[in-house]
């Protein structure tokens, strides 16, 4: 069982990401490129004629902006139901929070380093989380995503977050911890679409597309 396919969008593009500012938990307005950026998004998908059961979002207010503006511009009837989950949030950075990323560069210059070379060693400062407290609470949404689909839906869309899409696929891609970052940035409003192949497991299809 599973989607057979599964659309995941980052948020648009935000003031802080614009000043090089970690988010996580706390949040920015989307900028004015972004949601041209987003609206770009709805477009693609009505362009192809997706009709989706569900979409999944993030409770955060940039991925729920995010995700309005997509169903607004793809057409209302592309979507018969959204469903917000506190599991789809980004990362929690911990002391991190609001800093500039260079600066946090500079003055945890080991934390910052495990963070992105040992994700599997990382340990945050504060109260934030761990690259596998990320991963074990995306998982238990992929299950119960698992357990909740539609027999007739194909297609689900889940709006959210960088790091959130990196655990995703450490999930259903069986990946390993170390290579949790393997990939490269994640651009803003980009649309990654998973699919399953001949032997039920998921694969990427379109990796990162960029439709601004």
């Amino acid at each position: 069982m599973g989607y057979k396919k599964i659309f995941l969008v980052r948020h648009g593009q935000t003031t802080m990401n614009v000043k090089g500012i970690y988010q996580g938990r706390v949040n920015s307005d989307l900028t004015s490129l972004g949601i041209q950026q987003t609206k770009g998004v709805g477009k693609y998908i009505h362009s192809k004629e997706i009709v989706f059961k569900d979409i999944y979002c993030s409770t955060s207010p940039r991925a729920i902006d995010t995700c309005k503006l997509i169903i607004e511009t793809m057409g209302k009837n592309a979507v018969k139901t959204v469903k917000y989950d506190n599991r789809l949030v980004e990362m929690d950075f911990g002391i991190f929070e609001g800093q500039s990323i260079e600066l946090c560069k500079t003055n945890y210059p080991h934390t910052y380093y495990d963070l992105y070379h040992h994700p599997q060693d990382y340990a945050p400062l504060g109260d934030g989380e761990t690259v596998q407290q990320v991963i074990d609470r995306v998982s238990h949404f992929l299950s119960d995503l698992k357990n909740d689909e539609h027999k007739d839906a194909e297609n689900v869309l889940v709006v959210t977050h960088g790091v959130i899409i990196r655990a995703i696929f450490y999930c259903l891609l069986h990946r390993k911890i170390e290579d949790f970052w393997i990939d490269e940035d994640i651009p803003s409003s980009s649309l990654t679409i998973l699919s399953k192949d001949d032997n039920r497991a998921y694969r990427i299809d379109e990796l990162f597309i960029t439709c601004h």
